[in-house]
């Protein structure tokens, strides 16, 4: 086989293995992404839950605004992750979760 049927073979294989791998980056970015979106709903969630208990409210007047507490997580993680595919520094992904909850609580005591 000549040298430069070679060079191109190892080319062709050394750009699959980086195609391959940027896939993969993907893949699991996307997955980390979908784990902390479910963890910080699951936080709003509780942090509703805990003020209403704590105010004596019931759990009828809690169900709507646990709902819009999550889905208000849910819009601050999914912007976040729009934004930038970079690694989010030291408490930028909290900011999101306190702006949400903050929106969850100015529901429950409007």
């Amino acid at each position: 086989m000549p040298l430069q049927m070679r060079k191109q073979q190892q080319q062709q294989q050394q750009q699959q293995q980086q195609q391959q791998q940027q896939q993969q980056q993907e893949r699991e970015q996307k997955g980390e992404q979908q784990q902390q979106q479910q963890q910080q709903q699951l936080l709003v969630l509780l942090l509703v839950m805990a003020v209403a208990e704590g105010c004596g409210c019931g759990g009828g007047e809690l169900l709507p605004v646990a709902a819009a507490a999550a889905a208000a997580a849910a819009a601050a993680a999914a912007a976040a992750a729009a934004g930038s595919t970079r690694e989010p520094t030291s408490g930028e992904g909290s900011s999101d979760l306190r702006a949400a909850s903050r929106a969850a609580l100015w529901l429950l005591f409007e």
